[in-house]
């Protein structure tokens, strides 16, 4: 299912002052998504075989461990795992 939601005129005219496509077009959008949200399934996304993901420190690039702050994860190659 591929839904958009377009707010506006078929010719180039205001939709008054304050009021713009997007922010206009997001309230409908959301009402809509909403009461379809528990009918699309969860998808969870699983790396390739043989791709590992890593938590590494944001700063070093080297493996976090418990006392790392600044952490983010990262995919790696499993033979190039830092």
């Amino acid at each position: 299912m591929v839904t958009s939601v377009w707010v506006g005129f078929d010719q180039p005219k205001s939709l008054g002052s304050r009021e713009f496509g997007s922010s206009t077009a997001l309230p409908i959008w959301m009402d809509f998504i909403e009461s379809h949200l528990e009918n699309l399934p969860i998808s969870r996304s699983i790396p390739p075989q043989g791709l590992v993901s890593i938590k590494i420190d944001k700063n070093s690039g080297q493996r976090a461990d418990e006392r790392t702050k600044n952490s983010i994860f990262e995919y790696f190659l499993e033979e190039y795992v830092p």
